[in-house]
């Protein structure tokens, strides 16, 4: 999928579910099984500039498998993240422990994993 057809699916992906989802990289149908960890390249990414830069990203590293957006209801901004999606919740740790992240999602049970 071209790049900006890839944005301007993802963009109204986002604006169909408001308070997050998950979807396959390359597919963009959604993802929901295993762990969802965002990696550190592509924190505070929103707006149609975090939107690019996420799916820049996702194009150079092998692991990302697939694109998550999330509502911060504190600020409002909608967030965009390139996520690694493992099925193994030790993998999940290690890779949010690596990634600098303060939690990563189950999407099998729609909860959230602190690192302690």
């Amino acid at each position: 999928m071209k790049r900006n057809l890839k944005i301007a699916a993802l963009a109204a992906i986002a604006a169909a579910n408001p308070e997050g989802f998950t979807v396959n990289a390359k597919t963009l149908t959604p993802v929901t099984s295993g762990y969802a960890v965002a990696v550190r390249a592509t924190q505070n990414s929103f707006g149609p500039e975090g939107l690019a830069a996420v799916v820049d990203y996702a194009k150079t590293d092998k692991e990302v498998t697939a694109f998550g957006g999330w509502l911060d209801s504190e600020t409002g901004l909608f967030y965009y993240d390139a996520v690694v999606i493992t099925d193994n919740i030790e993998r999940a740790k290690a890779i949010a422990e690596r990634e600098g992240q303060i939690a990563f999602f189950s999407l099998d049970e729609m909860k959230e994993y602190r690192i302690k």
